[in-house]
């Protein structure tokens, strides 16, 4: 059965990936700071470190806290129903690879990391802020931190049956994190996700679970615009629309873009534009002008609908839909067809 969450009252279902490298890791990456904290910064380093000679298995990346006091952890990222059986081995190898001496592997892991941010101008500027270092000091602090302890952080897209065969190898060989990166979309718009998990850091009200509205393409159509708007401003753009639609029987009406329109013959008298707690509506006001006892109608012209001119007003409750059309209608009866 496929698991969901409300958030805000809309129903989001969780998404399951093939492949954690293409589709999960990034993701984790994307929000890392989210997870561990705006001082940490992520550093994908599998495939920049398989040929060092000695490290055996590579985790996925580390996260290292550029500010005091400064710390690091090796990455994981794993999915809900992929074996485990690889994971302690794997780290008991590359720790034990970055804690010899002798072995390359902590300077390969200082340089790759630090040619990384060199590579970044913003991001190196950011990381020298927060670890009050010159350009000069970073490697030698960069080796100060590597030469603590790793701690392990094994991130997960959903409940792995095979986490408690591990919990006690991985803590006997670092402090570890186990963390469920869950992905939601939402039903109604898949494009729309969210992400919930337990962060690693304490804001300044404790621990508290994560909940990230995903990144999403703006809206190209109406009814994308109307789906992406709360529920208060949806319904409050169907009520105006039957309004005006019983109001004006003879009057045409269709989405244009991401906004509404409704025509008398060829011509517009108001258009709907949806914001995400109110709606603006734009009327017709030359060459006559509008009535606005209730001073509603900004000072602003527009030219978007109406070649000789509109302005606009909000609507944020349907207890003003009765003033709205008394505007409305002034627009319409303008139009002379």
């Amino acid at each position: 059965m496929v698991q969901t969450v409300l958030i805000d009252g809309i129903r989001y279902k969780l998404r399951r990936f093939s492949d954690e490298k293409k589709e999960f890791h990034p993701i984790v990456k994307e929000h890392a700071k989210n997870i561990f904290g705006e001082d940490f910064e992520y550093f994908d380093i599998n495939y920049k470190l398989k040929s060092v000679s000695g490290i055996g298995s590579i985790p996925d990346a580390c996260i290292i806290k550029f500010s005091e006091p400064s710390e690091w952890y090796l990455i994981e990222n794993e999915l809900s129903y992929h074996s485990l059986t690889h994971i302690v081995p794997q780290f008991t190898s590359f720790i034990s690879g970055i804690d010899n001496p002798r072995n390359p592997a902590r300077n390969e892991l200082r340089r790759t990391i630090n040619e990384e941010i060199k590579r970044d101008v913003i991001r190196k500027a950011y990381i020298l802020k927060k670890s009050s270092q010159t350009p000069e000091e970073l490697p030698g602090f960069l080796e100060s931190v590597l030469a603590k302890s790793p701690k392990i952080a094994m991130i997960f897209d959903d409940t792995n049956p095979g986490i408690d065969d591990i919990k006690p190898q991985l803590s006997r060989l670092a402090e570890t994190k186990f963390i469920e990166f869950k992905t939601f979309v939402r039903e109604d718009a898949e494009k729309v996700h969210a992400h919930l998990f337990d962060p690693v850091y304490e804001d300044k009200k404790g621990k508290r679970e994560g909940v990230i509205e995903g990144k999403k393409p703006p809206p190209r159509t109406w009814k994308e615009k109307i789906n992406e708007v709360n529920e208060n401003t949806r319904s409050l753009a169907n009520a105006l629309m039957k309004r005006i639609e019983s109001t004006f029987p003879d009057a045409t009406h269709r989405p244009s873009g991401v906004d509404y329109v409704f025509q008398k013959g060829k011509f517009t008298f108001t258009s709907l534009s949806l914001k995400s707690d109110r709606i603006a509506i734009r009327i017709r006001t030359l060459p006559n002008k509008i009535n606005d006892p209730n001073g509603w109608i900004g000072t602003k012209e527009y030219h978007w609908f109406i070649k000789i001119g509109e302005k606009e007003f909000q609507l944020t409750d349907s207890g003003q839909i009765d003033y709205a059309m008394v505007l409305i209608k002034q627009s319409y009866e303008n139009v002379k067809t």
